[in-house]
């Protein structure tokens, strides 16, 4: 219908504006913990050494992975589990492994059971 044909064309002009998939790529990297101060702290101690995989992957000021968070899921507690999210977006893919590897061999993913990484999400929830 025309209805969602407009809803399409607006959703996708918000999209290259942000910009999100398809006009970018995307990593979600949700963490979760019982304990929610706990969970704030990690989270912002992995966002922390995120920014610090882009500068030793593309050096100071570099735009080539942008960071958003830690922030709240939009479900922000599920099964017991307070749940944050940390967002990486770049125009392509590879800059963004690149980043997730330099985190990897940093130590930054320890706690696997309480952190999943979800590339191009098709839901933020």
């Amino acid at each position: 219908s025309a209805a969602r044909v407009g809803f399409a064309e607006r959703e996708l002009e918000q999209r290259k504006q942000i910009p999100l998939p398809p006009y970018a790529r995307l990593a979600r990297i949700i963490l979760r913990d019982e304990d929610e101060e706990k969970l704030q702290t990690v989270a912002a101690e992995l966002a922390e050494g995120l920014r610090a995989a882009v500068v030793k992957a593309y050096g100071v000021g570099s735009e080539e992975v942008l960071i958003k968070g830690p922030m709240p899921c939009a479900i922000n507690r599920i099964a017991g589990y307070h749940r944050a999210n940390i967002q990486l977006s770049a125009v392509t893919a590879q800059p963004i492994q690149r980043v997730l590897a330099v985190a990897r061999e940093a130590g930054l993913f320890k706690n696997s059971d309480r952190v999943a990484i979800d590339i191009d999400p098709v839901s933020l929830l």
